[in-house]
């Protein structure tokens, strides 16, 4: 069975929901015959940046054998490089352009990457490279400069929400409640991907099932709020590790509600605004890498001061 997500992706831009300004400017660049040749797609899990890179690589006329999609974290060397350089000099076989779409591409070796910037500063008239990453930050500053960048943005919860609806009037005949979805664009921080993840887990339960499923989403909520007073408060490790021990979510989900929290206290100019401040420091890097180890430093520089 093909997953919502999968089964549903978008493969053309008027498919394409939440990132309005950025595919009108992909559009105009390719009617104007003004496309960079080396893109960065910058944005969370799921929201949609690898599916940009394959809609591009479709309106170029990309032969399915010449669209070569990579994915860092597994291929991440040297060796990768050089073969895509061996290739890139040998015109296209079928179609009239090769497509590179390296996926995390912040996974890079850091040699990896070095190589990569002359590609990337001057490719062939028949290349185009795509980059993929939730950390640009990790980034040389010279891979960034070469590419032209686009920002896909999180949706907001009302947006996921409405995405939801949408995309059940469309495709799925069930009736769930808007307070379940709004519970779902909770969990799913900004990712219409997630979201759709969770909404295939609740339409296979019962409707007892799913009650339950809502609270455990809710209660996850709770847990994340519950750590962030703890850090707010200055608690001993030994309780701060006690609730981690309790968290089963996803950690980005996790860093989502707290820093949502810290927020909300922040603005609030109380007493604790000073560690809401420390809080949000401390969990600006994501963790889709660190997964529930780099949430765990993270709380640990909260409590112990330390920088990163």
């Amino acid at each position: 069975m093909v997953e919502l997500y999968r089964e549903h992706r978008p493969t053309k831009f008027s498919q394409v929901v939440g990132q309005t300004s950025t595919v009108k400017q992909l559009k105009n660049c390719l009617k104007n015959d003004r496309l960079p040749h080396a893109l960065l797609f910058t944005g969370g899990s799921g929201v949609g940046k690898t599916t940009l890179g394959r809609i591009i690589a479709s309106e170029l006329d990309c032969h399915k054998e010449e669209f070569f999609e990579i994915n860092s974290a597994d291929f991440r060397g040297i060796e990768m490089i050089r073969e895509i350089r061996q290739s890139v000099n040998y015109a296209p076989m079928r179609g009239s352009v090769k497509v590179w779409l390296i996926d995390e591409c912040h996974a890079l070796s850091r040699q990896a990457e070095e190589a990569m910037l002359k590609l990337l500063e001057d490719p062939p008239e028949h290349v185009y490279f795509i980059l993929c990453t939730t950390d640009p930050s990790k980034l040389l500053k010279t891979t960034r400069t070469r590419c032209t960048e686009f920002a896909l943005k999180e949706f907001s919860n009302k947006a996921l929400v409405s995405f939801l609806a949408g995309f059940m009037g469309d495709h799925l005949e069930v009736d769930i409640s808007k307070k379940t979805l709004e519970a779902i664009a909770e969990k799913s921080a900004g990712s219409p991907r997630k979201a759709l993840v969770a909404l295939e887990g609740l339409i296979a339960l019962d409707e007892e099932d799913q009650k339950a499923y809502v609270e455990n989403l809710q209660d996850e909520e709770t847990k994340s709020i519950v750590l962030c007073r703890a850090l707010l408060a200055g608690a001993k490790w030994k309780e701060v590790a006690g609730i981690l021990k309790e968290l089963k979510d996803d950690p980005e989900s996790i860093r989502y509600h707290v820093l949502a929290y810290a927020r909300t206290v922040l603005l609030g100019a109380g007493g604790s605004a000073d560690k809401a401040f420390v809080v949000i420091d401390c969990f600006q890097e994501n963790f889709y890498d660190s997964k529930h180890a780099g949430l765990a430093a993270a709380c640990w520089s909260v409590l112990n001061g330390d920088e990163k």
